[in-house]
């Protein structure tokens, strides 16, 4: 089996812990077909799909030349959030407060890639940790408006990292590398 490959953002473990709690509250409220394993939150920079073995060594390259221009930076959590339908989202999420510094890393990231001849997405880039994905039964509601312990808790992203995806393992993200964030 071919696998797909993304670059992201990691999250450090008491951050993990604390969405995973988060997640745990809107499991008893909505079903959903996937909810994302506590060891695999992380901040989507970029997919890939498909990656043959000199594409890979190229997007190591370029993560790595990227990543060196930029200081670490803090990231804090936000709140819940949604792709969809407001009562009830095809995807929930924990957000980011906004952060100049995330957006000028993926912007180089994007930069670096398309100039490499990667296709790059262009809608514009929403920062997000996502919780579970695929809604399929469930009180409708506000959830957005409730209190959430893990909002305002922040850490200093060093690094991103390539990930390559084994579908039905756990954890289902596995590193295939990791660049420092080392701009001094």
């Amino acid at each position: 089996m071919d696998r797909y490959y993304f670059l992201a953002v990691p999250i450090p473990e008491h951050i993990r812990l604390s969405l995973k709690q988060e997640a745990d509250l809107l499991k008893d409220k909505w079903a959903y077909r996937k909810w994302t394993g506590c060891g695999d939150y992380h901040i989507t920079l970029h997919f890939f799909g498909g990656l043959d073995p000199e594409q890979l060594e190229k997007v190591r390259l370029l993560s790595a030349e990227t990543a060196a221009k930029h200081r670490p930076f803090h990231l804090t959590l936000s709140g819940p959030g949604g792709f969809g339908s407001k009562g009830h989202p095809r995807v929930i999420f924990f957000g980011t407060e906004p952060s100049a510094s995330l957006i000028r890393l993926h912007s180089d990231l994007m930069c670096s890639l398309d100039e490499s001849g990667f296709r790059t997405e262009k809608r514009p880039y929403h920062p997000h940790i996502t919780l579970a994905k695929n809604w399929q039964s469930g009180e409708s509601g506000d959830w957005r408006s409730m209190a959430c312990a893990a909002a305002g808790q922040s850490w200093i992203t060093d690094r991103i990292v390539l990930y390559s995806i084994w579908p039905g393992q756990t954890p289902e993200y596995h590193s295939e590398g990791a660049f420092s964030l080392k701009l001094s």
